[in-house]
This record gives structure tokens, C-alpha cells and sequence, in this order.
């Protein structure tokens, strides 16, 4: 009985991983994913806003000035989030292309430094030779 009753208490299962942190990478195509969101719900937005005024005026509804000013402020501000999260993603790109040649550049600097100690091995090279013939 008391086997029974271990054994059926024993359905715990205790994990031991470590998480894992996402990469620069991946944060990055993470928050253009979210910005790309947040521009297709600023666009739905828009054009809901938009199609009220027709259906109500298709209806022979009067918009009231309140409402109608309401909607045109509704509309800039979503029209200044889709700004602020277009200027957002340029900036993501721009870190991006900074990272790419960042990359390029540390690739340059280790050809140079080959470059660099083959001519210094060659230079002494020469000087060796030119010693070996003076001698």
C-alpha cells in the first residue's frame, strides 16, 4: 500500500535546464516583427476610421463637430505612430547595416595585419640576402 502510494505520488518531474538568452540577431527580428504589427493594426485602424464616416452618411447620419474632430485626432495620432514606428524600423536597419560593417571592417584590419607581416618577413628576407652577399 505504501508502494502504491509513492508510486502514484511520484508523478513530479523536476527540470534542470538553463535558459537560454536570444541572440542580438534574433532580438532584432523580434522587434521588427512588432513593429510590423503594430503598423498593420495602426493601418486597420485608419481605415475603420475612415469607412465610419461613409457608413454613417451612407445611413443619412449627421456626424456632430465633437465626433468629427474626435475621429480627424484619432486619425493623426494613429498617422504619427505609424511615423514613429517607420522611423523606428529605419533605425533598426541602420544597426543592422552598422553591425554588418563593423563585421567588415575587423576582416579588413586582420588582411591588413597579414599583409602587413608578409612584408615585414620579405623585408628581412631581402636584408638577409643582401647581408649574405656583402659578406
Amino acid at each position: 500500500m505504501l508502494l502504491l502510494h509513492l508510486a502514484a505520488g511520484a508523478t513530479h518531474v523536476v527540470g534542470g535546464g538553463s535558459p537560454h538568452r536570444p541572440t542580438e540577431g534574433l532580438q532584432q527580428q523580434q522587434q521588427q516583427q512588432q513593429q510590423q504589427q503594430q503598423q498593420q493594426q495602426q493601418q486597420q485602424q485608419q481605415q475603420q476610421q475612415q469607412q465610419q464616416p461613409a457608413a454613417a452618411g451612407a445611413a443619412g447620419g449627421v456626424l456632430s463637430w465633437e465626433a468629427a474632430d474626435r475621429q480627424v485626432q484619432e486619425v493623426m495620432t494613429a498617422a504619427a505612430n505609424v511615423d514613429a514606428a517607420a522611423a523606428a524600423a529605419a533605425t533598426a536597419d541602420a544597426a543592422a547595416a552598422a553591425a554588418a560593417n563593423t563585421d567588415a571592417a575587423a576582416a579588413a584590419a586582420t588582411n591588413a595585419d597579414t599583409v602587413a607581416a608578409a612584408s615585414a618577413a620579405a623585408a628581412g628576407d631581402a636584408a638577409a640576402a643582401v647581408g649574405g652577399a656583402v659578406c
